[in-house]
């Protein structure tokens, strides 16, 4: 819950799925939702494009591993 936070701070519409359901019927509501990008939340958060497929971990700071800020 963290995260959504995180990215409610920074003025990112930011929806939470709690459901039970396997990951495929997980994506294909984000699909329905027109959900831009994913969360996935576990103990190395990853960030999934949903246009291109792209998917990175990302650190604490909220920002790609790769931004160098120490924090990863």
């Amino acid at each position: 819950m963290k995260v959504a936070e995180k990215l409610r701070e920074r003025s990112i519409k930011t929806e939470l799925l709690l459901k039970e359901g396997s990951l495929k019927s997980r994506m294909k509501l984000a699909n329905k939702m027109n959900a831009g990008f994913v969360v996935f939340v576990s103990e190395k958060p990853e960030l999934k494009d949903m246009e291109t497929g792209e998917q990175e971990q990302f650190g604490k700071c909220g920002r790609s591993y790769r931004c160098g800020c120490g924090k990863g």
